[in-house]
């Protein structure tokens, strides 16, 4: 009798365990808050691409702007519970932004120094410099998010909900 009483509370135990996986609507949420982040990184970004034809000052100071907003971001994402206890999904949204930030630390500036010369002072040097950092950012920019869009894919599938492309 007792091996019987053993073996129907381990079922419920188990049974219990199973039904404490987060539904696809907190899965969503979850989604949601790291990409709420996301997005405010996007509209700093857009400022500062906004700026490239601007005074220097006010270039520099979008790129800045872009700096706080990602180190904000970062922060915040940070700051999250894990989610069916893990920290696998803020942690892939933070070197995505992370990549992002070294961008706007480094390539963003050079391109902003550069852009910020005096037009009779601009060389065909440059130009090229300023072409090359312009692929460069691109191709780490994209090839982090492809990376985040694969494990935002990935964590849609393993909890049952939608995810389309744009979201990210």
């Amino acid at each position: 009798m007792k091996k019987t009483f053993n073996l129907f509370l381990a079922l419920v135990l188990v049974a219990s365990f199973q039904g404490c996986k987060p539904t696809p609507e907190e899965a969503i949420d979850y989604n949601d808050s790291v990409i709420h982040e996301y997005n405010a990184v996007i509209a700093a970004d857009n400022k500062l691409m906004d700026a490239w034809d601007k005074e220097p000052a006010d270039m520099d100071a979008a790129r800045k702007e872009l700096v706080d907003r990602l180190n904000k971001s970062i922060e915040n994402i940070k700051k999250l519970d894990k989610f069916d206890g893990s920290t696998a999904f803020a942690d892939e949204a933070v070197k995505c932004l992370t990549i992002h930030k070294a961008v706007a630390e480094t390539e963003y500036k050079e391109m902003v120094d550069i852009n910020s010369k005096p037009l009779e002072q601009m060389t065909d040097s440059d130009d090229h410099r300023f072409s090359e950092l312009n692929e460069l950012t691109l191709k780490k920019i994209q090839d982090a998010e492809k990376i985040f869009n694969t494990f935002q894919e990935d964590f849609a599938k393993k909890y049952k909900y939608e995810f389309k492309k744009d979201s990210v």
